[in-house]
């Protein structure tokens, strides 16, 4: 299975990342320099702007003051304003590498900006100081999964989700990482349990699917999509996947029928332009019977080839100028793909 983005897999990605946020929030330095009368009353008073305004002033009088630049990002982290919270709380960490909390705080000021990739290494930091932190736990394993390491995010989400077995979200993202890693078993563990517990989530049968096609069981993908089809017939690119997995089993008349369901929700669908997923496995040179290769139906899977206005049904074939692009049987085997998606006749160099 193609490893590329997925708008299902995009729609619940973004939404399992922000939902575990709630328990993640900066932590405050104690017992560390005494902070301004002024900047510790506004801060309580609510008064974040001004707080913040006052520790800036503290910070240049003591340029030194590690303890003053932590208690800035804090303010500033508490004002969403996360870039300029990370650069003082990096500023905290090059005057005392020693400072409570501040990597942890760095790591989740950059993934609150989405920068999953700097959040990785001062979450390690934090959690080699702090082993049995599960909030550190968590961001790595959320944090290693924006960035897409897969592998490494399910070493992480897997504990995080074993303390919280509750927490729903954790287990999606755990699922998808294994999926996404090609960890089939561990992916299929996680969405049945996800099925038991909301057994009328379509996604969930969608990847369920996904899994078990990674496996080889053809026919048990088809019964997820199947039932993802009764619970959400309009769910975008269902069809197509479904129709791949027909395929896939020589079922030709169910997989036309499951194309064509696509094309009536989304008529401008060009089955190319998706790489990802089950349907990236399709390859697209012949994914219907010979019986299906006419003039007429060319546009429904190739537009980009029939906009050619090239068209020769006995070699199946597209030309425009010098580009030649076969469409036959025989073409399915060839490795080479130009990049609109339809296989070209140029052969590879050596």
């Amino acid at each position: 299975m193609h490893e590329s983005k997925s708008p299902l897999r995009d729609k619940w990605s973004r939404p399992l990342l922000l939902a575990v946020l709630a328990l993640l929030v900066p932590v405050w330095v104690e017992g560390q320099s005494a902070s301004p009368s002024e900047a510790m009353a506004l801060e309580q008073q609510g008064k974040l702007a001004e707080a913040a305004e006052v520790w800036i002033a503290v910070t240049e009088r003591t340029p030194n003051d590690a303890a003053a630049f932590a208690s800035l990002g804090v303010v500033l982290s508490k004002q969403q304003k996360y870039s300029e919270a990370a650069a003082a709380y990096r500023k905290a960490i090059a005057l005392n590498p020693n400072l409570p909390g501040m990597q942890l705080n760095l790591g989740l000021a950059e993934f609150k900006q989405g920068h999953f990739e700097a959040a990785i290494a001062p979450l390690k930091a934090a959690l080699a100081a702090d082993p049995q932190s599960v909030q550190a736990t968590t961001l790595l394993g959320l944090s290693c999964y924006g960035a897409k390491h897969f592998e490494e995010a399910i070493k992480y989400l897997a504990v995080a989700s074993a303390s919280d077995q509750g927490s729903a979200e954790l287990h999606q993202v755990l699922a998808q990482s294994c999926l996404m890693a090609k960890n089939y078993p561990c992916a299929l563990e996680e969405f049945r349990k996800l099925q038991q517990q909301d057994p009328n989530s379509a996604a969930v049968h969608i990847f369920t699917g996904e899994a078990l096609d990674g496996e080889g069981k053809t026919e048990e993908a088809i019964t997820e999509f199947e039932a993802a089809l009764k619970l959400s017939p309009k769910e975008p690119n269902l069809n197509f996947g479904l129709g791949y997995l027909y395929w896939k089993a020589h079922n030709y008349d169910e997989a036309v029928a499951a194309f064509e369901r696509e094309l009536l929700i989304d008529p401008g669908h060009s089955f190319e332009r998706r790489p990802d997923s089950v349907a990236t496995t399709v390859s697209r040179t012949s994914i219907l019977p010979p019986s299906w290769w006419t003039k007429s139906n060319i546009p429904k899977l190739f537009p980009r080839c029939a906009r050619r206005k090239s068209w020769t049904r006995t070699s199946r074939t597209c030309t425009s100028g010098s580009d030649v692009f076969t469409r036959s049987w025989a073409i399915m085997k060839q490795p080479r793909r130009s990049s609109d998606g339809c296989a070209s006749s140029r052969k590879r160099k050596t």
